[in-house]
Formats: structure tokens, C-alpha cells, sequence
């Protein structure tokens, strides 16, 4: 098929961006991501509580050496990532 022909077909089908969403339903799609997000991450963004497991690094080395003698990780039930990427 030509250049042309694929043009003309387009063209036909409601122009050169037929098939591709509309700027209001980027929109409705954005807004329901948010929602989404904030019903699972609402709870921790209004207490200020931390979602990173990185104070556990404190607890090995080379980092145990700047934490306080009696440091205990806030996170540490969130130790498998920094845990397994030690190994």
C-alpha cells in the first residue's frame, strides 16, 4: 500500500489520529491513577511515615560505623530490597 493510500485511509477513519485517546480521556485516566494512588498511600502521606527501607543500611557496613550505637531501622518490615541487594 502506498503513502498516499495509507493517508487517504486514515483520513476516512476520522483523520491522522484516529485511534488514539482523546485529550479529555488523558485526563479522566490521569485523575483515576491519582485516586488510586492516594486511596493506597493516603494513610502513610498523612501520618509523614517513611515507604523506604533505606535506614536499614544503617545496620551494615560501611554505614553501621555513622549510625548511633543504639540505632533501630523505623522500616523493618520493609527489609527485603536493600537486604538482598547486599548479597
Amino acid at each position: 500500500m502506498t503513502p498516499q493510500a495509507n493517508i487517504q485511509r486514515a483520513n476516512e477513519k476520522g483523520g491522522a489520529a484516529a485511534g488514539l485517546p482523546s485529550v479529555r480521556e488523558i485526563f479522566q485516566i490521569g485523575a483515576l491513577f491519582v485516586r488510586v494512588l492516594l486511596s493506597f498511600f493516603s494513610t502513610p502521606i498523612l501520618r509523614h511515615e517513611v515507604l523506604s527501607p533505606a535506614d536499614l543500611l544503617m545496620k551494615s557496613e560501611p554505614w553501621r560505623q555513622a549510625a548511633a550505637p543504639d540505632f533501630e531501622p523505623a522500616s523493618a518490615l520493609l527489609s527485603d530490597s536493600p537486604t538482598l541487594s547486599l548479597a
